[in-house]
């Protein structure tokens, strides 16, 4: 799969600055699909390249660490994808959606946590437009939350309700505070 996929053309030449830092060689990996203002884009599910030392990150210009951030979150180490995560939530750019929304329907329950403490950034109308472009996508990843929430979170969480996927499901789809 070649990673420039991952991102609207608009953004291929910063990609390819980046993935060139990175060092990053296309190898054959699975993916999901997304639509982004009508273009779709093909993302990895796991990357497992090196993460970019701090001084080189901060070479990078706003929008290259967003995308570098973006590449990140799915990354194979968890502690990594919470990291990176925490980045990229206080952007309005719809490109970043994906990489926050395929976060919902993982078991790190942690980044779930700081994916709630920023959610209400994240302009409203931008993310319902995506979700509306990217139903079943998003349809999965609230089935993600749910088998997660039973397979590993219903001892700590009898009621759904309590459970911070389902809350933030409940704040994208109602807006209730989450």
């Amino acid at each position: 799969m070649e990673l420039t996929k991952a991102f609207p053309c608009i953004l291929k030449e910063d990609v390819q600055l980046v993935l060139a830092m990175l060092q990053v060689r296309n190898k054959e990996q699975a993916c999901f699909h997304v639509t982004i203002q009508g273009e779709v884009c093909l993302i990895p599910e796991r990357v497992y390249f090196i993460e970019l030392p701090e001084v080189q990150y901060e070479l990078l210009t706003p929008r290259q660490q967003l995308l570098t951030s973006c590449l990140f979150t799915r990354h194979h180490d968890g502690f990594v994808r919470q990291r990176h995560v925490t980045r990229i939530l206080q952007t309005e750019e719809a490109w970043v959606l994906p990489y926050v929304i395929r976060l919902l329907g993982e078991y790190v329950v942690e980044i779930l946590y700081v994916i709630k403490k920023h959610l209400h950034q994240i302009d409203r109308a931008i993310l319902l437009q995506f979700i509306k472009e990217n139903q079943a996508f998003y349809s999965l990843q609230k089935a993600r939350v749910a088998s997660y929430w039973n397979g590993y979170y219903r001892g700590d969480f009898p009621k759904k309700t309590d459970y911070v996927g389902f809350q933030m499901i409940g704040y994208i789809e109602v807006g209730s505070a989450c």
